[in-house]
């Protein structure tokens, strides 16, 4: 349409056509653009999908399933968009492309932020999958000098052979070498304090203390802190009161006529739990929840094997209701501290003021136990505590505090270095290195 065909047009009727005019315009750009958003929104709903898939750990078989729920969710919901639905590709294959774009793209995250880092530090773990093959994870946490914290899984290495440290180390120094990651940049390193990994000689810290140092730096050694509070949480002693408890719990659990039973006693008694637990050595908050549920159903508990020929009794013994009272006490309590030590974004001086909270909550147990209060043993104030057991809790409790001093003098040994990095005003100028003191006088001006 020339310009002269508006000439007849007055200047509101010449508004109005233009607006028409760019109406249709708009109208049909959209309606060519529309198939390629309707596209690209099918796209990112399948890495969304494929990400949950890969984060649940479930098959990726799954998200052909998946693709099935959506269809009927659509035609009951939307049915006019069961097409737009039916375009997220789901397939195996598919799900699988997704992930491998997603895990590449996360490694060139990683090795753009690893450019910027100040600092970082690695954590090691060597188990066995499903197939009895060995893997090492390495876990990464680097900081640059804005303090941008990145916190990732660097990679995952198959180990063909024998496990030692050497063994270890190679695989570790290709997951910094493919991420980029420089040796004298390395502030520190965790492993689970396997031989293999803690070796004096020949463990993969000393390996990569040693390579750090060649490369001018200096690196820190650590020991879980998670898994040494476990080892702590195991030296608590008790054992037969624990071993009566198991062998209790299995007598129910283990027969299905039987755990059928018991579970109908509790429906008909409205018991607060309508089962038991079993105890399982891998899981750390396995035992404390098994000693609380069996506590709490004690009376039912007993009431049911009493009913049965040939199941084991609950003792009645007043020192083994004790016992059982003050090992659900301690025992609760060590959860409390494994569940604040677990978790993400958490550093290293935030996880040991917990266990030196802990530590300090044990030296107030061991006084109000001498003194006979029983304000902080809930389940053992309701039982009553026999007088001739204060001893032997006491020696518990003390056992259990050296235990948490000898697993946990590395992290005492880099005390002054914690309190400088979390209250660097507050600390004695001459606690600190001769290299810091100066910068610290300045910047608490």
């Amino acid at each position: 349409m020339g310009a002269g065909a508006f000439s007849k047009y007055s200047r509101e009727a010449r508004k109005k056509k233009a607006n028409e005019l760019l109406a249709e315009l708009r109208s049909e750009q959209s309606a060519l653009l529309r198939p390629s958003s309707a596209q690209e929104s099918a796209t990112r709903a399948s890495y969304q999908i494929s990400a949950l898939i890969a984060k649940s750990g479930r098959a990726f078989a799954t998200g052909e399933f998946v693709k099935e729920c959506l269809a009927v969710a659509a035609e009951a919901v939307c049915p006019s968009q069961v097409r737009m639905f039916s375009q997220i590709s789901l397939s195996r294959n598919c799900v699988t492309r997704r992930i491998e774009d997603m895990a590449q793209d996360i490694g060139e995250q990683i090795k753009k932020k690893a450019s910027a880092f100040s600092a970082y530090s690695i954590a090691c773990d060597e188990s066995t999958d499903i197939s009895d093959s060995a893997q090492l994870l390495v876990f990464l946490r680097g900081v640059n000098e804005t303090f941008d914290v990145t916190q990732e899984l660097a990679g995952i290495e198959t180990l063909s052979g024998t496990t030692r440290g050497e063994d270890l180390f190679f695989p570790v120094e290709r997951v910094l070498e493919k991420n980029e990651l420089k040796w004298e940049k390395m502030a520190g390193i965790t492993t689970d304090g396997a031989p293999a990994m803690v070796g004096r000689k020949s463990g993969l810290a000393t390996f990569v203390s040693q390579k750090v140092s060649e490369c001018g730096g200096k690196v820190v050694k650590y020991h879980c802190i998670l898994h040494q509070e476990q080892l702590c949480a195991k030296s608590v002693g008790l054992v037969d009161v624990m071993r009566d408890i198991v062998k209790i719990v299995n007598n129910i659990r283990s027969k299905a006529l039987s755990h059928r039973q018991f579970k109908t006693l509790m429906d008909e008694m409205d018991a607060q739990y309508g089962d038991v637990l079993y105890h399982q050595e891998v899981r750390w908050l396995s035992r404390g929840k098994v000693l609380r549920r069996f506590f709490d159903l004690r009376d039912e508990i007993r009431f049911f094997q009493e009913s049965k020929d040939g199941n084991i009794q609950v003792p009645t013994d007043k020192k083994w209701l004790s016992d059982l009272a003050f090992l659900v006490d301690v025992t609760e309590m060590l959860n409390i501290l494994n569940v604040q030590l677990q978790g993400k974004d958490q550093i290293i001086t935030q996880l040991f003021d917990h266990v030196r909270a802990f530590k300090q909550k044990l030296l107030l147990l061991r006084r109000h136990l001498s003194a006979g209060n029983l304000a902080h043993f809930p389940c053992l104030g309701e039982v009553g505590m026999v007088k001739e057991k204060v001893h032997e809790y006491d020696a518990v409790l003390s056992n259990l505090i050296q235990e948490f001093d000898s697993r946990f003098e590395d992290f005492r040994h880099n005390t002054a270095d914690f309190e400088l990095f979390a209250q660097p005003f507050t600390i004695s100028v001459d606690a600190v290195r001769d290299d810091l003191q100066m910068e610290l006088i300045s910047a608490s001006v």
